[in-house]
């Protein structure tokens, strides 16, 4: 058994998008495995993702008379 936590951040890199994300657990009452805490730390390098387009804007009707 084990038990732990995650946590990632997104980090802005102008053309490029990276990912932090840490992990860390606790594995116990193992019986042929080795006890003890597991701590990871990953970084992911990506490109940004694209900006939305900007909204249309709306058009304007005119009420007949």
């Amino acid at each position: 058994m084990s038990v732990g936590a995650q946590v990632g951040y997104i980090v802005p890199m102008g053309e490029v998008q990276g990912y932090l994300n840490l992990k860390a657990y606790k594995e116990f009452e193992s019986e042929n495995r080795p006890e003890g805490w597991n701590v990871w730390l990953t970084l992911v390098l990506s490109p940004a993702s694209a900006t939305p387009p900007p909204a249309a804007t709306p058009t304007k009707r005119m009420a007949l008379k």
